[in-house]
């Protein structure tokens, strides 16, 4: 599924960062929250229709999360991502979970167990 046609040019990009040791939510000393930007790496670059700065950015952040995510396929084969980073490169890509980062026009979003968290700069 792809939502553009004709090209990446004229889209948003929305960045995903994914923990380096992701805990999925669920912290203990073992595995503590990871800590920005230390403990994340860029793993994709999802293309999107731009929306406006009035407008809420949750069903962009919906669907980038979709399109991170290997429903019907990998995830990686999506028209509207291009994945990167060495979890792509040494082939160890997982879908998007809960405490991946999601950044849109440099606001970020935190994946939370049902949607999504604005984060800021000291979170």
């Amino acid at each position: 599924m792809s939502l553009y046609v004709g090209g990446k040019d004229n889209l948003m990009v929305i960045k995903v960062f994914q923990a380096k040791i992701p805990n999925f939510g669920f912290t203990s000393p073992e595995r503590p929250d990871p800590v920005w930007p230390q403990d994340y790496q860029e793993v994709a670059n999802v293309y999107l229709p731009d929306i406006t700065e009035d407008e809420d950015p949750i069903n962009t952040l919906e669907l980038a999360y979709r399109f991170t995510n290997s429903i019907e396929k990998p995830w990686v084969e999506n028209a509207n991502v291009d994945p990167m980073g060495p979890a792509f490169t040494e082939g160890r890509c997982r879908s998007s979970s809960v405490g991946d980062i999601f950044e849109i026009k440099g606001k970020r979003f935190k994946v939370v167990n049902v949607g999504f968290d604005a984060i800021d700069d000291t979170d």
